[in-house]
């Protein structure tokens, strides 16, 4: 695991019966906006970070007392010894799927490609760098192991006075997007 005790205090507390969102990655910038976005979007789900695929695998492999299923897991397609798509395939042919796979990718590495090999290992969406807010909380909102007590996301800068509201995932969420103007007759 990765040696991040100040971030891991800080990123969560257990509640009984709630499975813990894992992220992989050994990428400090992707920890420190995952804080950020955890907390602005209030995720209750607590967050164990891991810096590589390898500490993913010991940790499910582990006292189900001490490291429970997650709820989810956040992983980066690049780390040092096992990257993204090759601990989806592992955990895939290790028969864990009892939780969704998300890939954490660059822009520049986005291509068909990738694209057909990650879903084929079992990611079931991406998740771009930089982070951002807007799509770290739709994301989050998508699955209904994660409790949220709600996001707001600016799109633009339009008027925040006027919210749009939608329900996704069983969460409701507001965006700060004006309404449309109506058409004129």
């Amino acid at each position: 695991m990765i040696e991040l005790t100040v971030y891991r205090d800080l990123i969560g507390i257990q509640i009984a019966g709630m499975r813990p969102i894992l992220l992989a990655t050994d990428n400090p910038n992707d920890v420190f906006s995952f804080w950020v976005y955890h907390k602005q979007c209030g995720v209750q789900n607590r967050v164990e970070v891991l810096s590589d695929g390898t500490d993913v695998v010991r940790y499910l492999e582990g006292d189900r007392a001490r490291s429970p299923l997650p709820a989810l897991l956040v992983a980066s397609l690049k780390m040092p010894q096992m990257g993204g798509v090759q601990l989806l395939a592992h955990l895939k042919k290790a028969g864990y799927r009892d939780f969704p796979g998300i890939l954490l990718i660059d822009e520049q590495d986005h291509d068909l490609g990738l694209v057909a090999t990650a879903f084929q290992a079992g990611t079931q969406r991406f998740l771009m760098r930089p982070v951002k807010k807007k799509e770290f909380c739709e994301i989050m909102s998508a699955f209904e192991a994660i409790t949220m007590d709600g996001c707001r996301a600016v799109y633009d800068s339009a008027s925040s006075s006027d919210w749009l509201t939608r329900r996704a995932g069983g969460h409701s969420l507001s965006f700060g997007r004006s309404e449309p103007s109506k058409p004129a007759h």
